[in-house]
């Protein structure tokens, strides 16, 4: 059966690597919310302002995000904000979010 939802949430694995030398890979677990192709035209990605805006419309929250003094990071404006803000996070959640769509898309 198909469900249809303007705007379903999903959750997809987000890698990347730490920026240096070394590049230490980091994961986590986002959550987004998927948007129509309307609303998703509406986001210019091509540049960094766009890029953060659509990422503050569809991420939705995540699992398994420490800090080095608190421990587990609940979901939240600000800490939402930071990610966005280091291009590392930003790029590997872009990537998160559209494998996700498409990887539906294809059925995988």
């Amino acid at each position: 059966m198909f469900v249809m939802d303007d705007n379903p949430e999903f959750e997809k694995e987000t890698t990347g690597n730490l920026p240096g030398d070394q590049g230490e890979p980091f994961s986590f677990r986002a959550r987004f919310v998927a948007l129509g192709a309307a609303e998703q035209k509406a986001f210019d990605l091509t540049n960094e302002e766009g890029t953060a805006d659509f990422l503050r419309r569809t991420l939705i929250g995540w699992d398994d995000i420490v800090d080095a003094e608190t421990g587990l990071v609940p979901f939240g404006e600000a800490a939402r904000e930071w990610l966005i803000d280091k291009a590392y996070t930003r790029g590997a959640l872009v990537k998160a979010y559209f494998s996700g769509i498409y990887q539906s898309a294809l059925g995988n």
